[in-house]
């Protein structure tokens, strides 16, 4: 069915030429055989000639037009127009053709007259005067031989001149080629386009442009009609602008019928409602209306319909997928051209976020007011022109001034103010004016005469034109209780310093008694186990044999008890650390069972061992310490088993690129473990028979330092146990792994010499006890070389100065001038071709010891009580150099 809007009837009947529309009827095989007329404008209706072509019932009349309209159907869509000559009871018409819609034929008929034949001659010269279009003729080259008064009137040109010109020039040879081309296709079967004149005065005018040929006769000329574009351009920019703009908006943009069918729905819609153009355009708009709202709708359709806008209105609306969405909208009427109502067009806004904002501020702003009424707080406003700050929120009642005006007046506000807190407030304030917060803890005055502590924070939220500081405004609070807590903590926290600071000073002195301690209890050990080694290498008898090996055991017994009384203090006062240092994982353990086997077999215990072989041996750690965990464990092991066995295994537990995790596992057939020792075994002085006449000697330290080290090693011992049948420990820890080194400076012990040492050399050493000097001398003529010695630092640089001296056993701790000074002056004055060997040979035992015997530039250090093998092989290792 044919629909055409009021603008284009309007249009169609205020044209001065007959427009009838036909709508071609098809049989089975679509070949055109009727065409009624569904539409006649009121210049055909009123043109009787033209009225003889069509019966008024709509039924086409005249043969000729139908087989033109048949010829036309039947031809290619893309010729889109067609001009025809027909004769018809003695008139003769030009009739033009095209699709409409690509459904309906529209045609356009006018009568030709002479004016197709000789020109200006042309009887109906008045009839195209008049017509509202812009008639042309145009001859094949493009020049103008006739305007009617519409062109005139519209070109700005005089007829002479208007018939003096060319088409060419109202296009203002704006794409001549193009024009050409147009003007021949126009000669050929006519033209229908819409492109640009230009008038005399050079406006710019949109047109659309229908030139018709003739036949016969009129083949040398086509009639232009042309029509005024200009209001169509706008409504196609305009419609064009809204159509894209409509889907930039980040509002909801709903169009809606006269029915409130859903007409318009951009993509703001589709965002916020969920629902595509597709499912919603052609339902009604009480789709998306919640059940509750809809008799507000009805009320609202009654104010659109009577022409009123809606503004701003807060509602509801159901998103697609079921939710309610608050919505502010906007509706505004649509009205034709009749006045009718039409629809409306709505603007949705998604205040959802807003409402839940406000939601929250409401909830924010009930508990600030209930936090500022239950607590002691106060709200202020300073006016810094005026000098003048008003208090809310009781601030004066706090403070116990009631109604007094005191507080309203900022000299007066500073009166009460403590005198030691004005300057920390004044400076503050310049702060706050460069840029920093303004937050500040005083003691203000109160009526009482007492004072009280407020935290003050504040901001500058006006400013004059001049930039001066205008308003200030901000919070009060009075912290009082929160002070005394303070002040109360803060004495605590001192006087914890005080206490840290005296236990830290009681740590240091317990540091250096055991430092004494340790010298002090090592270097009679010293003179007692060199003396004792030193008859064993004599001639003695066998009954003196046995008597010299129980004094040895029991000075190593006895310095077994002292050093593990040293390492627990060191490890509980913190002082003792964990070395990272590389060594062969393969000879440690090699040489922890060479120990265990020797000490088993003499009690006739079956020893045995399993070393993996998955596991990378070169590692980094502490070696001493784990030598030292693993003998606590392997000699406990071997005490407390009289028969069976003792086995050592060491397993690969796992590993990656950088560590590797091992387990060592020592299992014995001793007396095993009871079940109410279990959790005391790894505390300090513990052991399971605590009788006088006990059968284990020790003093149960060594699985406390074993545990406590294993800790320290990131590391732990675990152990199962049960009485009369033995006990497993299980020590696990993790080594980073690393190459193994080459050239170890630990090759000189326990390896034979290539090179025989020369017994001209003489060894000087600086020892202030006088059995250490006698048991050292004997050490060092036994050898053959020479001995010196010296009490002190100072007498043994007077013997350096006159005597040739080939290495240096240095102790540390002597009178005037001790062993590190000693050694800074011999490396600074008696350097030589490599320098002296200096050997430090001390009580002092612990590894820092160690470290800053090195650091001070002594070569290696021997720790009393030691080995004679021990102390000959470094000696010899050295001398030889």
């Amino acid at each position: 069915m044919l629909n055409l809007t009021k603008e284009e009837l309007a249009y169609y009947n205020c044209v001065d030429s007959g427009i009838c529309i036909y709508e071609p009827v098809y049989d089975a095989n679509q070949k055109a055989i009727d065409f009624p007329v569904l539409f006649m404008n009121d210049y055909y209706r009123s043109d009787p000639d033209l009225c003889l072509i069509s019966e008024q019932n709509g039924n086409l009349r005249c043969p000729a037009i139908k087989k033109l309209l048949e010829n036309f159907v039947t031809s290619d869509k893309n010729y889109k127009v067609a001009i025809e000559t027909i004769n018809s009871y003695n008139q003769v018409f030009v009739m033009q053709i095209h699709w409409l819609n690509e459904k309906y034929l529209h045609c356009t008929y006018f009568k030709q007259g002479e004016v197709l034949v000789r020109q200006q001659n042309c009887t109906n010269i008045n009839y195209l005067d008049n017509l509202m279009d812009i008639i042309l003729i145009v001859d094949e080259k493009g020049n103008i031989t006739y305007g009617n008064k519409r062109a005139v009137a519209v070109y700005g040109y005089s007829y002479e001149d208007l018939t003096n010109m060319s088409v060419f020039e109202l296009r203002n040879y704006d794409k001549l080629d193009n024009s050409k081309r147009q003007l021949e296709e126009a000669f050929e079967k006519g033209i229908e386009f819409c492109t640009y004149h230009y008038t005399k005065d050079g406006y710019k005018l949109p047109v659309k442009v229908r030139s018709i040929y003739g036949k016969e006769d009129c083949r040398k000329f086509v009639i232009s009609i042309i029509s005024d574009n200009t209001q169509l351009e706008k409504l196609s920019n305009t419609a064009t602008m809204f159509s894209a703009a409509q889907d930039i908006f980040d509002d909801t943009l709903v169009g809606l019928t006269k029915d409130f069918d859903i007409s318009l729905w951009n993509k703001g819609a589709e965002s916020k409602l969920g629902y595509h153009k597709e499912e919603i355009i052609g339902k009604n708009i009480r789709t998306i209306i919640p059940e509750d709202k809809l008799d507000e709708f009805e009320q609202n359709i009654k104010r659109l319909q009577e022409g009123n806008v809606i503004f701003d209105l807060e509602t509801l609306r159901i998103h697609k997928d079921g939710r309610l969405v608050d919505i502010s909208m906007s509706l505004a009427p649509i009205f034709d051209l009749d006045g009718m109502f039409a629809g409306g067009i709505g603007i949705y806004k998604d205040i959802s976020e807003k409402k839940e904002m406000a939601k929250k501020l409401k909830d924010y702003e009930e508990r600030a007011r209930l936090a500022l009424e239950g607590g002691r707080f106060g709200i202020w406003d300073e006016d810094l022109q005026a000098k003048t700050i008003v208090h809310h929120n009781s601030w004066k009642e706090i403070l116990g001034y009631g109604e007094d005006n005191i507080l309203d007046s900022i000299e007066k506000y500073k009166s009460l103010l403590h005198p030691e807190d004005i300057t920390k407030i004044f400076n503050q304030y310049h702060k706050h004016l460069n840029g920093e917060e303004y937050v500040i803890e005083y003691r203000m005055k109160c009526k009482s005469g007492e004072y009280k502590w407020i935290r003050t924070k504040g901001k500058i939220i006006e400013w004059t034109k001049d930039g001066k500081p205008l308003r200030m405004v901000g919070t009060n609070e009075e912290i009082s209780d929160r002070k005394r807590i303070e002040l109360k903590l803060q004495e605590q926290c001192e006087q914890l310093e005080l206490l840290r600071r005296e236990a830290e000073n009681a740590n240091n002195a317990k540091s250096v008694f055991l430092a004494n301690i340790s010298h002090e209890l090592r270097t009679p050990m010293n003179a007692i186990n060199g003396i004792v080694q030193l008859f064993q290498l004599s001639s003695i008898s066998k009954e003196q044999s046995k008597y010299l090996q129980i004094l040895k055991d029991s000075s190593d017994t006895l310095m077994a008890i002292i050093n593990d009384i040293l390492d627990i203090s060191k490890i509980e006062s913190g002082t003792i650390h964990i070395n990272q240092e590389p060594f062969d994982l393969r000879e440690t353990v090699n040489n922890l069972y060479n120990n265990l086997m020797v000490i088993g077999n003499s009690k006739g215990l079956e020893t045995s061992y399993y070393l993996d072989p998955e596991i990378h041996f070169p590692v980094i750690g502490d070696e001493i310490r784990l030598k030292q965990i693993l003998t606590n464990i392997i000699y406990n092991a071997i005490k407390f088993t009289e028969q069976g066995f003792v086995s050592f295994r060491i397993k690969k537990a796992s590993e990656d690129d950088n560590m590797v995790r091992i387990e060592f596992r020592i299992k014995d057939s001793g007396i095993g473990i009871e079940d109410s020792f279990k959790d005391k075994i790894f505390n300090n002085f513990s052991q399971g028979d605590l009788s006088y006449k006990k059968k284990y000697a020790g003093a149960g330290l060594g699985l406390a330092i074993a545990k406590k080290l294993s800790f320290l090693m990131q590391g732990d011992i675990t152990f199962e146990s049960k009485v009369g049948e033995g006990s497993t420990f299980i020590f696990c820890c993790e080594f980073q792994k690393q190459k193994p080194e080459v050239g170890s400076s630990k090759d000189y012990i326990n390896k034979d010499h290539e090179k025989e040492v020369k017994p001209e050399k003489t060894v000087l050493c600086v020892e202030d006890n006088l059995y250490s000097q006698e048991v050292l001398e004997s050490l060092i003529t036994r050898k053959g070389y020479h001995y010196l010695s010296a009490y002190n630092g100072k007498e043994a640089l007077e013997i350096l100065k006159n005597n040739k001296v080939d290495l240096i056993l240095m102790d540390i701790q002597l009178p005037e001038l001790d062993g590190f000074d000693t050694t800074e002056i011999i490396r600074r004055e008696f350097t030589g071709e490599n320098g002296i060997p200096i050997i430090a040979i001390t009580a002092y035992a612990m590894r820092e010891d160690k470290d800053k015997c090195i650091l001070a530039g002594m070569n290696d250090y021997i720790a009393k009580p030691f080995e004679v093998d021990h102390f000959y092989s470094i000696l010899e290792y050295y001398l030889k150099l």
